[in-house]
């Protein structure tokens, strides 16, 4: 059985990887190729060597327009990686250029008196569409204009006239403490067949541990079964909630719960 060792112990050469088969240990070439420019040097396994930088950065001056994979593929099968050659790039302020060409012109704009024209149908007919104002624009007044303009011009008309909505100042009840907030409900109905009876599941949960702090079962729940409830929770887990949610049943109301809470 041959097991490798990830690390390289002392006296080992770098880049060599050290076996270990039946108790004895050798060692054999890694097989990573090196880095190695046109001179006798080597550089070390986690450098580029300056001869092999220098290619890159000419090859980066020739063609700026090249990705990092570009010209890894370029240098061929012993190139660095492409991480590598951007940082290479960064380190020496070598820019990568877009292959599209700067414009030579400015764009095209409305002119005053073609939004006033637009903006004048928008206001007599607000009822026609982007496709239909643009037809009626360009075949009988001859202005050339898009339906995604007008339909622009459309929503900042809208926005102007209806501004929207404030936010609403959503109250939210999740809890960073444990014992903060119980969350109080009946869940199942049970039959009890030896009673031949439906007994109904009240339980208790806490907000920020989503654990159950009560469950039992009830034959005739009422407002002093919450009661019950909420002091047997309260003595097990000797903590007194901040706030109970739950909702409009008639367990969970009255001036007797009232009167406790």
């Amino acid at each position: 059985m041959v097991t490798l060792l990830p690390m390289c112990p002392r006296g080992t050469a770098s880049g060599a990887a050290v076996y270990i088969n039946s108790g004895a240990a050798r060692s054999q070439p890694s097989q990573r190729p090196l880095l190695t420019g046109s001179g006798d040097h080597t550089a070390p396994h986690n450098r580029v060597a300056p001869d092999s930088e220098a290619r890159i950065v000419a090859l980066c001056q020739r063609h700026p327009t090249w990705s990092s994979n570009a010209l890894h593929r370029c240098c061929g099968a012993h190139a660095p990686s492409p991480r590598t050659i951007q940082r290479i790039r960064a380190r020496h302020a070598l820019a990568r250029l877009s292959k599209r060409e700067a414009p030579v012109r400015l764009r095209r704009q409305l002119t005053p008196e073609i939004r006033e024209r637009a903006a004048a149908i928008l206001s007599d007919k607000p009822y026609l569409g982007p496709e239909r104002t643009a037809w009626d624009l360009r075949n009988c007044d001859h202005i050339s204009i898009s339906a995604s303009t007008i339909k622009r011009m459309k929503r900042k008309r809208r926005d102007a006239l209806l501004p929207p909505r404030p936010q609403p100042n959503w109250r939210f009840y999740e809890r960073h403490h444990p014992h903060s907030l119980w969350h109080g409900d009946f869940l199942e109905k049970v039959t009890l067949t030896d009673l031949d009876q439906t007994a109904y599941q009240l339980t208790l949960q806490d907000d920020y541990s989503r654990a159950y702090v009560f469950c039992d079962l009830f034959l005739y729940p009422d407002a002093r079964t919450t009661i019950r409830s909420l002091i047997a929770a309260m003595r097990t887990w000797r903590a007194i909630p901040k706030a109970l949610v739950f909702d409009n049943g008639p367990p969970f109301k009255g001036r007797l719960l009232s009167a406790f809470l």
